[in-house]
């Protein structure tokens, strides 16, 4: 049993992307990078295990070969894919207005077995920062004569952010970042976007890119809901925790630490993913000390019963809900 494995990022470059990712350390393409998947197995974007004996194998290939890494002895709780995903977003210029459909969609019309729910912890924004976050929509028939006849004013919500913001995006919600803005991104394993609204940008064949008009009207919830979240927080022996709840199938925990000596950190029965924003230190499990760094994602497998964090750190955890398993 491998009790660690560390993953080396896939880049995606993006028209709206730019160079903020290679201040972690990253070697990025080029200066139009907006996206670092810190932890995938999506299929051609998969990121890659860097250590131990499973090292240069993708995670979508120990995922299918070796279950009881993630799920112990309940391998029946098995899902089909991987069902998370991680990245790191920089917003150089605004990110199309789009929204993600749910699982049920996402089945239906064969896009895969998860629909996109997501969250974003905010890393850096600038002064009087917003997001679009929601529409003013009444009903579908309401969305569709607004978008159609492109009323973006009357139709898009705007929200104010600033670092340190927790943000749920349910699938369902119409949102994008706006220039400048710096995200964690957590959420289900799906790349599937409808663009509603793109700023009339062409791609580098100098097309306009393509929109998802119909489908967003599909998906979009109408009239727009209020985001579920609810915080829990606590602190023991140098480590704060704040514990995330958004009521999906995945929850997400921010643990700070200063100084912190390695207080024993005890572990459910799943496998956790961590990415460290911030700081460095050591993760030690049994007699194995593993040290860690701003942007290095890990992943503590289900064998492994409790751990010791050590250091002055931001880590992001995140795992599957245990009523989901």
């Amino acid at each position: 049993m491998q009790n660690i494995f560390f993953f080396s990022p896939h880049f995606e470059e993006k028209i709206w992307g730019g160079d903020r990712l290679s201040k972690w350390g990253y070697p990025i393409p080029s200066q139009n990078t907006g996206e670092a998947w810190c932890i995938s197995a999506i299929s051609e974007k998969e990121t890659i295990i860097t250590n131990g004996p499973h090292s240069g194998k993708t995670l979508a290939e120990v995922y299918d070969r070796f279950p009881s890494f993630f799920y112990g002895k309940r391998i029946g709780n098995k899902k089909k894919s991987f069902p998370l995903l991680i990245k790191l977003l920089d917003a150089n210029q605004d990110l199309s207005i789009q929204v993600h459909p749910n699982d049920r969609y996402a089945q239906k019309h064969n896009l895969g077995e998860f629909g996109k729910t997501e969250c974003w912890y905010v890393i850096e924004a600038p002064e009087n920062a917003h997001l679009i976050y929601g529409t003013k929509a009444t009903t579908r028939e309401d969305l569709a004569e607004k978008i159609k006849g492109e009323e973006w004013n009357s139709l898009f919500v705007k929200k104010s952010i600033k670092v340190g913001d927790f943000i749920p995006v349910p699938a369902g919600k119409v949102h994008a970042l706006t220039a400048g803005v710096m995200v964690l991104e957590i959420q289900q394993s799906s790349d599937t976007t409808f663009r509603i609204y793109d700023y009339g940008r062409r791609n580098d064949q100098g097309h306009l890119r393509d929109l998802h008009i119909e489908e967003a009207i599909q998906v979009i919830t109408v009239p727009d809901e209020g985001s579920y979240l609810q915080l829990h927080e606590s602190h023991e022996m140098g480590i704060s925790t704040t514990e995330y709840d958004m009521g999906a199938s995945f929850q997400v925990s921010r643990l700070t630490g200063k100084n912190a000596q390695g207080s024993v950190i005890e572990k459910n029965k799943r496998y956790q993913l961590f990415t460290v924003l911030n700081g460095s230190g050591n993760i030690q499990i049994n007699d194995d000390i593993y040290p860690f760094s701003q942007g290095d994602s890990f992943m503590v497998p289900a064998g492994v019963s409790c751990y010791k964090l050590q250091g002055t750190f931001e880590i992001f955890r995140s795992e599957e809900k245990l009523e989901t398993l």
